[in-house]
Formats: C-alpha cells, structure tokens, sequence
C-alpha cells in the first residue's frame, strides 16, 4: 500500500510546482530504497515527457542531478558545465550536484 498526497504551491507565469508526496511500508531496507527511487524514477520521466521541469524552486541537488542532461540537452548541460568550470575551477562549491562531477 502507498500513501499518496499533493499540492500545487509557487505559481509563476512559467507555471507552478506540484508537490508529490508518497509514503509506504517496507521492512526490507534494499527493497524499500529500489521502490522509493523507481517511484521518483517514474515521476520525473512523466515531468520530463510533458516538458516540465524536473528542477526545483530550492535547486536540482542530488536527487534529480541525472536528469538535468536530460532537461538540458547535451548542448546546454555544455553551456552550463562551462559556466560552472569559469565560476569554479577547483570544483569546491556544491560538487556533485546539478549533473556536474564531483570531487
């Protein structure tokens, strides 16, 4: 069984965020974080079919960091990975996130 609620929140004219949240019961730790990532996994294909974005008004992070290529396109991940390269060479701030390698 899963427990699903939302709410629509932060409306602007590119449009609004639709919050999803979802809860369910697994005792097998393996099994329950298999579940918990096909159900985002299916969440932000569905978001990025209809040309949503997959980004969020408090950042990308970890979670959706491999879908911003995605989102993107090669030729913009490259834009935005020069950006980063120029703004932070030593790739000190926030590595990992937003698609960007880590340390």
């Amino acid at each position: 069984n899963v427990f699903i609620m939302s709410h629509f929140s932060h409306f602007y004219p590119e449009g609004g965020s639709i919050y999803i949240i979802f809860a369910f019961q697994e005792p097998d730790r393996e099994k329950a974080l298999q579940m918990y990532t096909e159900i985002w996994n299916v969440g932000l294909e569905a978001c990025h079919k209809i040309g949503a974005s997959v980004a969020h008004h408090h950042g990308v992070g970890l979670l959706r960091a491999k879908w911003m290529r995605k989102e993107y396109g090669e030729e913009g991940f490259k834009v935005l990975q020069a950006i980063k390269k120029a703004l932070d060479p030593n790739n000190i701030m926030n590595p990992g996130k937003m698609g960007f390698e880590s340390r």
